[in-house]
């Protein structure tokens, strides 16, 4: 699995090379497709890839900020027409290309908005729009899905439009002309286009915002999309909040922000412009931490607790089996040695001549003891992100479970803690930054949700149910990695054990779309580098890492990373082993 993941992403970063013209691209995965995938996923994946790779070689962020719409939807408009433009270039020379972004698009319709992929469903117009012009300049009729969504506005947006559309044509490989143009398309629609379209709006980052590393990060086939859950047009014309209960709608192709802004979404990637020193935040007033026995009822944490221990019980099995063989492996390093001078044992040897001279001479016995580890605690650090959603965050609670009270046995105390945020794309902290008029470059947008699932000194059996909140279906959402960390870190700092081991489990970059679009490339992802280097550099906490389906070797000097979910327990056992004994285990033990 991991080999084919790693060809798979090599192909794609050799395409994504050739498209865009710069050499330093590289594609990751943050996770992995499946073995059976369908060759559909799959394109639609490479389709993914290559947009962004078209976005490299064809588009300037300051071509396409200067004649950007303020309004909401009519900004919706504008982006679809960026992306049609691209298409349509790779259209004309690239059939491969052309296949990929065609399955890529119908995914994007099929999954992020199955409410809005029935023909009978009035859909908004912006969106429809977009997809119409996609197909206008591209010359090719749209996947299913995107032409059901089209539906009956299509004659309207037809009526409105077709007068722009040969301009559009003429000018593809001129942005800044074809932008002066496109920017006249919501007002054809009778939309409102804002106060001084003219003026690029604060939201409008560089292509690749968010990621760094010179990569371009893929997610699966098939990975919901939750954070484009943002409709690009309601009644009043501003955005509409994600809910879970509302569903997910196909947002705007979101030109500026090149990273999809789902959790294991994709983005070209470049050195970070922001110095780790500036990492800023827009206001803590909406972050929360949250002791996971007080989130729920007792009775529900106790159902929920259940379904994680028996959702799987092959797995659960293994993952026992592997606790079992690690509890084994750490009780066999420790010391063992003699006492004397006991009131009760065995007797000692040496003492026999003087018990034969003095019958009534005390304490003539010995005892064997075993001195532990040093004073040890252990922090596991959950990704709580929708992309842990389903077997990942199941398989994490286990394996937490598991491995946590086997190092209890071995006096080894564990702290587990998890992290997200409180809403998708933003939540209060990001209505009072559009409410202030969205001022430029303000810091991490969204509402950090910390979890405190067992504390270090708390007992197994008064905690265990606390793990079942993972499965709450409302609990998983972005993830503000660097300051979870941060936040982890200083709560190892504060215990007295001699030593202090910080392992965290993840299966992607930092992610969250409001602040991505907002703030300088890599703001997010630069903070975690930052806190990561602080930690390993000049802190007593020793820090590891695990990577589901996402390579944090990149970023973590002790990491190691993971295809699948059904290789957490084996690569935790393994990683523990290693921090705790210095060795690793070998195939026959995994």
């Amino acid at each position: 699995m991991a080999d084919r993941s790693l060809r798979f992403a090599r192909a794609q970063t050799a395409v994504a090379r050739a498209l865009s013209g710069d050499p330093r691209l590289k594609v990751t995965l943050d996770a992995t497709p499946p073995a059976d995938a369908p060759r559909e996923a799959l394109d639609a994946v490479r389709g993914l890839a290559d947009l962004e790779a078209l976005k490299r070689r064809h588009h300037g962020h300051a071509a396409h900020a200067r004649h950007a719409p303020s309004a909401a939807a009519a900004r919706a408009v504008y982006d679809w027409a960026e992306e049609a433009r691209l298409s349509a270039l790779a259209g004309r020379s690239l059939l491969g290309v052309t296949r990929n972004l065609d399955a890529a698009l119908e995914q994007r319709c099929r999954e992020a908005a199955p409410e809005t992929a029935a023909a009978d469903v009035d859909t908004p117009l912006a969106l429809a729009a977009g997809l119409w012009l996609r197909e206008q300049l591209t010359g090719r009729s749209l996947p299913p899905t995107a032409a059901r969504i089209v539906g009956c506005r299509r004659t309207r947006i037809s009526a409105a439009l077709t007068p722009l559309v040969p301009t559009l044509n003429r000018l593809l490989h001129q942005q800044d002309a074809f932008a002066a143009t496109a920017a006249r398309l919501p007002a054809a629609l009778g939309m409102p286009v804002g106060d001084n379209p003219e003026t690029p709006l604060p939201r409008d980052d560089a292509p690749g915002d968010e990621d760094d590393d010179t990569g371009t990060a893929m997610p699966a086939a098939g990975s919901p999309n939750p954070a484009d859950a943002a409709d690009q047009e309601t009644a009043s014309g501003d955005r509409a909040e994600s809910t879970a209960s509302n569903g997910p709608a196909l947002a705007a192709p979101e030109t500026e922000d090149t990273g999809s802004p789902d959790p294991n979404g994709i983005g070209v990637r470049e050195a970070p412009t922001e110095r780790p020193g500036t990492y800023r935040v827009y206001t803590r007033a909406f972050d929360r931490i949250t002791r996971a026995g007080d989130a729920l009822e007792r009775a529900r944490l106790e159902q929920l607790s259940t379904r994680l221990r028996q959702g799987d019980a092959e797995e659960h099995t293994t993952i026992m089996r592997l606790a079992r063989r690690l509890e084994r492996a750490l009780m066999s390093e420790q010391r063992r040695r003699w006492v004397f001078d006991q009131d009760a044992g065995l007797l000692d040897a040496t003492r026999l001549a003087s018990v034969v001279a003095d019958p009534t001479l005390r304490l003539p016995f010995k005892r064997e003891i075993t001195t532990p580890f040093p004073d040890t605690v252990l922090t596991l650090l959950l990704d709580c992100s929708g992309s842990m959603r389903g077997r990942p965050i199941r398989l994490a609670g286990l394996c937490a479970m598991a491995v946590g009270e086997a190092l209890a046995r071995c006096a080894i105390k564990v702290e587990v803690l998890g992290f997200t945020t409180r809403a998708w794309d933003g939540g209060a902290s990001g209505a009072a930054w559009e409410r202030a008029g969205q001022p430029a470059a303000p810091g991490r947008l969204n509402d950090l949700h910390h979890i405190i699932f067992k504390e270090a000194d708390a007992p197994w059996r008064r905690s265990r149910r606390n793990l079942g909140l993972l499965l709450q279906d409302d609990l998983l959402k972005e993830n503000i990695d660097g300051e979870a960390l941060q936040w982890a870190h200083q709560r190892l700092l504060r215990r007295r054990e001699a030593r202090r081991v910080l392992l965290v489990i993840s299966d992607g970059l930092p992610r969250d779309g409001l602040t991505r679009r907002a703030n300088p490339t890599g703001f997010l992802e630069a903070h975690l580098r930052h806190v990561i280097d602080h930690i390993e550099g000049h802190s007593p906490v020793e820090l590891a890492a695990i990577g589901i389906g996402h390579d944090v070797t990149a970023y973590y000097r002790n990491a190691v990373a993971i295809p699948a979910a059904d290789r957490l327990g084996a690569a935790m056992t393994g990683q523990l082993l290693a921090l705790f004994t210095g060795r690793r285990p070998s195939a026959q033990e995994q």
